[in-house]
């Protein structure tokens, strides 16, 4: 089994495991009377589902993608990766994808089985 920092990249969140997650995600919110965007991608950091709650910004969908993104791919929350940001090695990722990671605090990985 290929390990990406103990998540199974050789098990892919399926579509309802997505909208599961993210109906567990936006009930929390609404607990909280948040309005937010809720994203799950997958180790890559490629798109599985995403929705954006009525009373969202509009750039809520991009944040949220861009935290999950960064989450997946380093295989740890986003918000820690924070104070790294401005470091040439980020800041080079960060360029590559043409400005849509984000690091800041937010999203969490999805791990299988652990």
């Amino acid at each position: 089994m290929a390990e990406h920092s103990g998540v199974d990249v050789t098990m892919p969140i399926t579509l309802d495991q997505a909208q599961k997650i993210i109906a567990a995600a936006v009930k929390q919110a609404q607990t909280m009377n948040v309005k937010l965007s809720v994203t799950v991608v997958d180790a890559r950091g490629d798109l599985i589902a995403s929705v954006r709650m009525d009373g969202a910004r509009f750039i809520t969908s991009d944040i949220s993608r861009g935290k999950a993104s960064v989450s997946a791919i380093f295989g740890q929350p986003s918000g820690t990766l924070e104070a790294q940001k401005d470091q040439a090695p980020m800041q080079s990722l960060l360029l590559m994808s043409q400005g849509r990671l984000v690091f800041r605090q937010g999203a969490m990985p999805i791990t299988v089985n652990g």
